[in-house]
């Protein structure tokens, strides 16, 4: 754990989706796009100031695949955070951004209900592209008590302790509306 004085955060995301919650909901700290089960983190380092990182992920490529390299990617990953003294905090989405969403929005139960699209694809763009995020989502009944909260699964219990829900997480404003 790192207990240095001053806190500084960082939010690893795993693509553009995310990011774009991430910077409607005014959270403290940067958000940067990094795919934690492909990259390695070594190669970003250096330039990580923030003694605090959260890293929100899905599970669908090893839920599904079972790919036994990203599971290796991912640890290494976390324990190369570990070792350069970042305080971790975990956010697992259920399978990807998309389902995650839907359990967390009390007016939408399927894809079409966002921007009524058709496919994933579609969904992405449009949230990508979306100028009044923060209004849409409470149009959706937006719950942050809602997002990002199942266990982690079995391949990685041992990082239970890392584990955080998005309420937990300190934001620029107030954010009483969402929960």
């Amino acid at each position: 754990m790192n207990y240095s004085s001053k806190k500084e955060y960082l939010f690893l995301v795993e693509g553009e989706t995310e990011k774009k919650l991430m910077d409607a909901l005014e959270l403290l700290g940067n958000v940067k796009v990094f795919n934690i089960w492909e990259k390695d983190v070594a190669k970003i380092l250096l330039t990580i100031k923030a003694n605090v990182v959260y890293v929100i992920f899905d599970v669908d490529v090893i839920t599904k695949l079972k790919q036994i390299n990203k599971l290796k990617q991912f640890k290494g990953n976390i324990d190369r955070l570990n070792k350069a003294k970042k305080t971790i905090y975990l956010l697992q989405q259920y399978q990807n951004f998309e389902e995650e969403l839907i359990r967390s929005c009390n007016n939408c139960k399927t894809i079409k209900d966002f921007f009524n699209c058709t496919s994933r694809d579609e969904f992405k763009s449009k949230f990508i592209n979306c100028n009044n995020l923060e209004q849409k989502l409470k149009d959706w009944d937006f719950k942050l008590t809602q997002i990002w909260i199942q266990p982690l699964i079995d391949e990685l219990i041992e990082y239970q302790t890392h584990q955080i829900k998005l309420e937990q997480i300190k934001f620029k404003k107030d954010v009483k509306s969402l929960l």
